[in-house]
């Protein structure tokens, strides 16, 4: 089966970061950061980067210029604070799941493994959510990167007409 979300993706949780450290800022100092493109950009590639350290990290900073010339800005976060900025995206793209699974007329427990695919794949959030969700860790035998295209050619593989001879 296949099954997905075209509006979902590793962004959305840059956004949510970004979006929470942009809130902060406009507490403190009242500016708006997602009107000013490049702090905007800075700010989202902050957020990218402190979700990568998440990943292995339990706190990081996120490092950013509002484009003011006051320096560089931080704004820390913990491992389970970002689990809650991206609760709402992550049961969005489990809800896919499910409807992957109604179409073949199964259960989460009904498979005998998951994989993740897609560099979300290292949030632990996301791994947990998933292993939650399927009843068993999933597995990581390639880098979750490579599972896109190893899915896209089982799946072509499995929907493809024969071969002219």
């Amino acid at each position: 089966a296949t099954a997905g979300d075209s509006w979902l993706g590793g962004d959305d949780l840059d956004i949510a970061l970004a979006s929470a450290a942009a809130n902060a800022f406009w507490q403190q100092h009242k500016v708006e950061l997602r009107h000013q493109a490049t702090a905007w950009q800075q700010l989202l590639v902050a957020a990218e980067a402190a979700q990568r350290a998440l990943s292995h990290l339990e706190e990081t900073v996120l490092v950013f210029s509002d484009g003011t010339g006051r320096g560089p800005i931080t704004y820390p976060v913990s491992r389970r604070s970002f689990a809650e900025l991206i609760r709402g995206i992550v049961d969005r793209s489990l809800e896919t799941c499910q409807e992957a699974l109604k179409q073949k007329g199964l259960r989460p427990t009904d498979l005998s493994a998951v994989y993740l695919s897609g560099g979300t794949s290292y949030v632990p959030a996301v791994h947990d959510a998933v292993a939650s969700f399927f009843g068993q860790e999933p597995r990581t035998v390639l880098p979750p990167e490579r599972m896109v295209v190893v899915g896209a050619a089982v799946h072509g593989a499995l929907t493809a007409p024969p071969a002219a001879q």
